[in-house]
């Protein structure tokens, strides 16, 4: 049988630098110059999508990156269960 520490060792490598490359993309207006990050269908959407992170996080979720909305922009959001 093999030993599942292996993975969960690259795991927690993994979740340890994801937060700080989610957060490195340019989130705006998708007509900027140098933006990775365009915008969500609508402002019913961006709600709808922080209520769902807000869920989660209620739920026991961590918030490591992202999460927050302005308008229909949305920053890359990462949850750790």
């Amino acid at each position: 049988m093999r030993s599942g520490a292996p993975r969960r060792k690259v795991a927690g490598e993994f979740v340890k630098k994801l937060p700080a490359k989610a957060a490195s993309p340019p989130a705006d207006d998708p007509r900027g110059s140098n933006v990775v990050l365009g915008s969500v269908v609508d402002t019913t959407a961006a709600e709808r999508i922080q209520g769902l992170v807000a869920d989660a996080v209620k739920k026991g979720a961590k918030l490591l990156a992202g999460g927050e909305v302005e308008g229909t922009i949305m920053k890359a959001t990462v949850l750790d269960a």
